[in-house]
C-alpha cells in the first residue's frame, strides 16, 4: 500500500511540475532525492523547498 501512494504521490508530481514547465516554457524543476521516514526515497523538486524554507522564515 505505502509503494502504491508513494508511486501515486511520484506521478502526480511529475504531472504537475511538467504542465508547469510547459506553461511557463522557460522554467525547469529539478529533482533532488531525499531520504525521509523509513528510508522510502522521496522526491523534491527545487520549488517545494523554496517553498517549506519561506514558510520557516515566517515562523
Amino acid at each position: 500500500m505505502k509503494n502504491k501512494f508513494y508511486q501515486y504521490i511520484q506521478t502526480l508530481q511529475d504531472t504537475i511540475t511538467s504542465n508547469l514547465e510547459t506553461v511557463d516554457g522557460k522554467a525547469t524543476f529539478k529533482e533532488d532525492k531525499l531520504l525521509l521516514l523509513y528510508s522510502m526515497p522521496l522526491s523534491v523538486t527545487a520549488a517545494t523547498l523554496k517553498t517549506v524554507e519561506a514558510l520557516q522564515l515566517k515562523s
